[in-house]
């Protein structure tokens, strides 16, 4: 679908440059994906560490309150 598109569009002739340039195109998207991905993981991560460092204060408070 999308090399047909690429070729009706006139920019790039010849099937088998169609077909690199769509490779490159989904390359490129492939690429974005995996960085936004990294960004989420990372994110998430932090978020993670922070809420268990709450945790982790919570239970301490609570031990020494015991004590």
């Amino acid at each position: 679908m999308k090399m047909r598109e690429i070729r009706d569009s006139g920019k790039v002739v010849g099937l088998d440059r169609i077909a690199v340039y769509r490779r490159a195109q989904h390359g490129q998207r492939v690429d974005s994906i995996r960085n936004r991905d990294t960004n989420l993981e990372s994110d998430v991560g932090g978020r993670l560490r922070i809420l268990r460092e709450r945790v982790e204060s919570a239970l301490e408070k609570g031990q020494q309150l015991e004590l």
